[in-house]
């Protein structure tokens, strides 16, 4: 059996319509001129907010890596972090390499950018996503518990 061969390119608007499906599919409770906007937000600072898509050997867009520069990240030491924002591989093709393609991509953009430690979040119920990030390197820092208070009530 052959192995998939995945590739990257970085995302331009030519992609936002797939880009901004990807996003409903990781992030259901926006809407979708929420996730456009936010899109071409990235698309406006390619050198801080890099996007990179994965395609597959048909040259057709199954995933999607959002990367940030931020001056600080739970548990890392440095000023500048690359922080992955948003890590998506559709699921008919999750498990098959895809999501390091992208994972190696962002870390090859965060060494030309100086940059020597990434981070990244996931939900504590998202195991799947917690395995993949551990396969990659990533080690857990801690856990943040959010509250939340209606004072309406």
């Amino acid at each position: 059996m052959k192995l998939p061969e995945f590739s990257t390119v970085r995302a331009s608007t030519k992609h936002l319509e797939l880009w901004v499906k990807m996003r409903l599919d990781l992030w259901p409770n926006h809407s979708r001129e929420d996730h456009e906007a936010e899109a071409l937000s990235f698309l406006e600072t390619p050198s801080k907010t890099p996007v990179f898509l994965c395609l597959n050997d048909l040259g057709q867009v199954i995933g999607f890596l959002e990367g940030n520069i931020r001056e600080s990240a739970e548990g890392c030491h440095t000023n500048r972090v690359g922080y992955v924002e948003g890590w998506f591989v559709i699921e008919s093709e999750r498990g098959k390499g895809a999501g390091g393609v992208l994972m190696h991509a962002f870390f090859s953009w965060c060494g030309e950018m100086g940059i020597t430690e990434a981070a990244s979040d996931t939900w504590e119920w998202n195991e799947q996503s917690i395995k993949a990030h551990q396969a990659l390197g990533f080690s857990e820092t801690e856990k943040i518990i959010h509250f939340r208070k209606n004072l309406l009530q």
